[in-house]
């Protein structure tokens, strides 16, 4: 039997991942890494760039699944068919010049029904572009793959870390990494990072990470800093806290009469919740702890300050 080359195992990986997505079998992308034999970062990329059409969510426990409502059944061919026309078509991709990423996509937006894209508009976040063929990039990916300890200056000072993952928060692009200083794990923008250099060190990397970037909130992230803050919130915006969770960690306590809500989160850093409480003033009132109470005060104290000393100078 002939060896299957690198775009026919990405096709019928592809295949099979939408497969068990239709059959609703959850997995995880840890599993499927394990399932196909491939690195994490390429299931993420079948998933969040070449499966992008496809409304495919990610559950709080970590399971992919598809949006709820969504069925392969839905699209124009019946059962599998629509996957041996994608694969015959797309495997003319590597004799068009540099547009199988253009082709691919006109290819699965014309194999679900117009309805269907109708029904369904998710608006992608705006990312900060990253070049994958980057040099940065490419040590980086290296340096994760072999675990290797590497090197580099990050706001104009020598920082050496264990590189653990590439993440993405709010559109920016981090590395998520163990400071050898402190041996605590933190976020480092890799817009900032220069002069990076792979050393002959190695480290064991911890088998959680995957579940520890699961409740993580921000890239504020602080590795052994956890507390709880409790909220009040208003009845006019509570039903956006029980459609979906705003944080993963949101717990609601209790639930008035009027329908306001009592909700606390966990976080290991104010600024993993200062731009939700921010966002939805003045119909969210901190309870505890103070000390988030009292910063969030402070500075909307000298908001209304500087307002005013503007206003003063407009007038």
């Amino acid at each position: 039997m002939a060896q299957l080359n690198d775009h026919d195992k990405t096709i019928d990986r592809i295949v099979m991942i939408l497969g068990m997505l239709h059959e609703d079998k959850r997995p995880t992308i840890q599993e499927l890494s394990e399932e196909f034999n491939v690195a994490v970062r390429t299931i993420q990329r079948d998933i969040y760039n070449r499966l992008h059409h496809f409304p495919i969510e990610k559950t709080e426990d970590g399971k992919l699944k598809f949006m709820d409502g969504f069925q392969l059944g839905y699209t124009q061919l019946e059962h599998y068919e629509e996957f041996l026309l994608l694969k015959l078509a797309l495997s003319q991709f590597e004799k068009i010049d540099g547009t199988f990423k253009t082709v691919s996509s006109r290819l699965l937006k014309k194999m679900l029904r117009s309805n269907m894209e109708h029904h369904f508009y998710i608006k992608p976040q705006e990312a900060e572009p990253i070049q994958l063929e980057n040099p940065l990039i490419k040590h980086l990916h290296e340096a994760i793959d072999k675990n290797i300890v590497i090197t580099f200056n990050y706001k104009s000072k020598p920082t050496k870390v264990c590189p653990y993952k590439i993440t993405s928060f709010d559109g920016i692009w981090y590395l998520f990494a163990k400071d050898t200083k402190d041996e605590k794990t933190r976020t480092f923008t890799i817009a900032k990072i220069m002069n990076l250099e792979l050393t002959s060190e190695h480290f064991k990397k911890p088998t959680s990470i995957d579940k520890v970037l699961d409740g993580v909130h921000s890239a504020w992230f602080e590795e052994g800093s956890k507390y709880e803050v409790e909220v009040k919130i208003h009845h006019s915006i509570s039903h956006f806290f029980t459609l979906r969770k705003q944080l993963s960690s949101q717990q609601i306590l209790k639930t008035y009469e009027d329908g306001s809500l009592h909700v606390s989160f966990e976080i290991s850093h104010d600024e993993d919740l200062d731009n939700l409480i921010k966002a939805w003033l003045p119909h969210i009132q901190v309870l505890k702890p103070a000390h988030f109470r009292k910063r969030i005060e402070r500075e909307l104290r000298e908001y209304l300050l500087m307002i005013e000393k503007q206003n003063l100078v407009e007038m």
